[in-house]
């Protein structure tokens, strides 16, 4: 009969608990909590046409779905063709169902559109009823086709963005602008805010409709009508997407009344070195109740309320230094565990091993009997 010491005993329950956890799924974990303020399906606001308006790249590392660096909610009254535009920025923080609090842009490149509409739905307190996305590289393939635009560019633009390495380097001036230029130009963000940003693009959607639209380049640039399509992804009818485009068009050309354009409300923060823009919610959903032309009900009201308390503790956690619902912290605490399950099936493999040879303990001290 086999003699085993304290050390083998425990060596295998060890080897027993790694490989328990391992079968009954211990290596997965849940960095989702459930919004008890979240509205019902029924009680978010749709007075107006909601069209989700998000701009779409891909670079290396982002995964299957890219990513989105720019989102509008694009507010349309069907009857009297009033654009209502907000835009939000990109570093908002948010809650993602499944991910945890994580900047909105990262939504798009965990699960798409369709993910984005049910973060921005939870955020906004609004139905969204359409989604349109605008793709940067055949907006830049586009520009190159009609010759580039010739437009002003009212100041040196530069910048550098540290995390992703994208540089916008203009110089102010008369010029024609390529492909590459205006993608610069529509992304340059600087102290002067998001506003101005927007005006930015506003001005230059102009020119290039302008230009295609005034000289009929679709009908003697061979594949552009396709390209315009191709840069277009949207469940709206080509027919809507018209009728919207034009009312845009003639309103910001004309500076026309109704164009309301609003921008999230909050401030810049830094938590654990990471850039967001924190959002004044209650601001937030009272100006977006204002935008769709409604008097918010006393339920939406609460849930705003509710919605605000659990945001801001989730944001002193955070910036406690609690990172516990962050989407980051429970990414690289999943990439962990994964680690720790390759490291426990090695070392139960290893252990059991050196006790088949040394008989009983791993250590060698204790041979067969």
């Amino acid at each position: 009969m086999k003699k085993f010491s304290s050390g083998t005993i425990i060596c295998f329950l060890a080897a027993m608990v790694a490989v328990l956890y391992i079968v009954m799924g211990g290596g997965k974990i849940t960095v989702d909590s459930p919004v008890s303020s979240r509205l019902d399906k029924r009680e978010l606001l749709s007075a107006r046409q909601n069209i989700l308006v998000m701009g779409k790249d891909f670079r290396e590392g982002d995964g299957p779905n890219g990513r989105s660096d720019a989102f509008f909610m694009l507010m349309f009254d069907e009857n009297t063709k009033v654009p209502y535009l907000l835009n939000i920025p990109r570093d908002t923080r948010v809650h993602i169902p499944g991910y945890g609090w994580d900047k909105i842009n990262h939504s798009y490149s965990y699960g798409g559109f369709k993910l984005t509409m049910q973060t921005m739905e939870e955020f906004l307190g609004i139905k969204i009823h359409r989604h349109l996305l605008i793709g940067f590289k055949e907006f830049e393939e586009i520009i190159d086709d009609i010759g580039g635009l010739d437009f002003l560019v009212e100041k040196d633009m530069y910048s550098v963005d540290k995390n992703d390495g994208f540089t916008v380097d203009l110089k102010k001036g008369f010029q024609n602008i390529n492909g590459k230029e205006a993608i610069q130009f529509v992304r340059f963000r600087d102290e002067e805010g998001d506003n101005a940003r927007i005006h930015r693009q506003q001005r230059f959607i102009v020119k290039m409709y302008e230009k295609i639209a005034d000289n009929l380049m679709v009908m003697y640039i061979d594949g552009l009508y396709k390209k315009l399509l191709a840069m277009l992804v949207s469940d709206l009818s080509v027919s809507d997407l018209g009728h919207i485009g034009t009312a845009l068009y003639i309103r910001v050309r004309d500076g026309g009344p109704g164009v309301k354009i609003e921008t999230v409300p909050g401030t810049p923060a830094h938590i654990n070195g990471t850039a967001y823009w924190v959002p004044d919610m209650t601001a937030l959903r009272a100006k977006v109740a204002e935008m769709e032309g409604v008097k918010p009900s006393d339920r939406f009201v609460e849930s705003s309320r509710l919605f605000e308390e659990e945001y801001n503790a989730a944001l002193l956690k955070a910036e406690a230094g609690d990172s516990s619902g962050e989407c980051k912290a429970a990414k690289k605490l999943a990439a962990s565990i994964r680690a720790s399950e390759v490291e426990a099936i090695q070392g139960v493999d290893t252990a059991v091993k050196a006790i088949v040879k040394n008989g009983g303990n791993p250590d060698g001290t204790v041979k067969k009997q």
